[in-house]
């Protein structure tokens, strides 16, 4: 639909616009009708004043410097979960910024009041069925809850953003965390060289003073047993349903980390336990806060660095399994990340051959991870990890350790913490070497394409891959000993 185009796909503003909310036909009309667009259903019968019309859907960020505080926050939460602004919205959250941190903090009480009779009519308009379903009373002490919860998140992330020592639009240039080399002497050794400094994680935000990282989540942390640990793979069925977490990482240069995150958003609700998202940026980039707009309420715990060029995805690897760390069995992880979007700036066409089928590779590594789930489960029950385009001897040319190349695979998290699981070093591809330092290739199976060769060949993507690929999609079988 062209009219939406000047939205940005993906975001609140381009859903309802083509109608792709959880909106009443006659507000999606009148949202359309404020923008100069004609109405997009014909029969939008208005439930109450045909004169409403709803305030402006404002684009609050954290640039607005001049007047931001929990308010602004607090109004970030409700656009991001489709609530539409009203005139005594913003009333209020001039007032939260204006009287600060700590008067909302003691004054909680008094902005639910504020708030309470507005969100009950915005129930009873767009959520009849719990209005009905539930007693005002019940409804009333939920509804109060919610806002509470809402207000105490919108103070916290205002703390910190007040005490970000490193501002997101004032961020570092590249590789600042490496000290500068010193002349070297003639005989061309390295002796004069300064030492790197010692690697640390640059957060750029959800910090405290305590440098202790917050990663804001509804489901909460996994809970660490005190289970024995698990060191044999052997069958090890699932309790039920097993709980399934994400582990992504994301560098948003150029357009394709979008489309990248399209492929994972289309499956987003395969995912029913945590997911953390690791984001790296510099001067090229999207900021983080771009990159949690496009994602928004999908998920909610974010680790962000600033980006090292010699490292990649492993700025934030060691982190997100740090959060992960469980003996619980029925806990399973799909890593993976925003692939491809290097291949896709300015410097690279399509008609670099390099780059010609990488997307179409891509495509399949979200799609035979995450489109046959079943099969996964299979895997992890006989198996510590599984993936498409296993790899054997692509490190220290050992044929007995398997790797999965792309660096998409699923894990089943007891195995893993039950061995010593933290990288050896940060170099960027370690995250692909990892699973081999772990286990040995009869502790891993393939959903697809196994013992694969060389996948930035466009050569052997268009002979050997690209028939077998479709024949997969075809009939959704697993097709191996390529």
């Amino acid at each position: 639909m062209t009219d939406c185009d000047q939205f940005i796909p993906g975001t609140r503003l381009y859903d309802i616009c083509n109608g792709n909310v959880n909106l009443p036909a006659w507000k999606i009309n009148r949202y359309r009708e404020q923008w100069g667009l004609p109405p997009l259903y014909d029969d939008a019968k208005i439930p109450f004043d045909p004169n409403y019309k709803p305030d402006p859907l404002h684009q609050y960020s954290h640039n607005e410097k001049q007047n931001y505080g929990p308010g602004t926050e607090l109004m970030l939460i409700y656009k991001e979960a489709g609530v539409p602004t009203c005139s005594q919205c913003k009333n209020l959250a001039q007032k939260m910024n204006e009287l600060g941190i700590e008067w909302c903090e003691k004054n909680i009480d008094v902005i639910i009041e504020d708030i309470l009779p507005r969100a009950m009519q915005w129930v009873e308009s767009n959520k009849p069925w719990a209005d009905k379903l539930f007693p005002t009373i019940i409804k009333k002490s939920a509804i109060k809850f919610k806002i509470k919860t809402d207000i105490s998140l919108a103070i916290e992330n205002a703390k910190q953003e007040k005490n970000k020592k490193l501002r997101i639009n004032e961020r570092p240039k590249v590789n600042t965390l490496v000290s500068p080399i010193t002349n070297r002497s003639g005989c061309g050794c390295q002796k004069n060289k300064q030492k790197k400094e010692p690697y640390k994680p640059t957060y750029l935000s959800h910090k405290t003073t305590s440098s202790e990282l917050i990663l804001s989540t509804t489901f909460g942390p996994i809970y660490k047993d005190n289970k024995p640990k698990i060191e044999n793979i052997t069958s090890l069925p699932f309790d039920g349903d097993p709980i399934v977490n994400l582990m992504y990482h994301i560098y948003p240069i150029g357009d394709k980390w979008m489309w990248n995150l399209d492929q994972l958003l289309e499956r987003i609700s395969l995912f029913n336990g945590r997911k953390i998202i690791g984001i790296v940026v510099d001067e090229k980039s999207a900021t983080p806060d771009e990159v949690r707009k496009y994602i928004g309420s999908n998920a909610n715990e974010y680790l962000i660095y600033e980006n090292h060029s010699s490292q990649h995805e492993m700025r934030s690897f060691e982190d997100q399994l740090k959060e992960l760390e469980t003996n619980d069995p029925n806990h399973i992880t799909f890593r993976a990340h925003a692939k491809g979007v290097s291949n896709f700036t300015v410097k690279h066409t399509r008609k670099n051959k390099k780059s010609d089928h990488i997307i179409d590779w891509v495509e399949m590594l979200y799609t035979t991870n995450l489109d046959n789930f079943d099969l996964v489960k299979e895997h992890l029950t006989e198996s510590a990890m599984t993936g498409s385009c296993r790899k054997f001897g692509q490190f220290k040319n050992d044929m007995n350790k398997a790797t999965y190349s792309g660096s998409f695979y699923w894990f089943r998290n007891c195995h893993v913490f039950a061995r010593e699981w933290k990288p050896k070093h940060v170099k960027r591809w370690a995250c692909e070497e990892w699973p081999g330092s772990l286990f040995s290739k009869d502790d891993t199976r393939c959903l697809f394409l196994d013992n694969v060769q060389r996948l930035y060949s466009a050569e052997y993507w268009n002979q050997k891959v690209l028939p077998q690929y479709k024949t997969w999609k075809n009939d959704h079988t697993n097709y191996s000993n390529m």
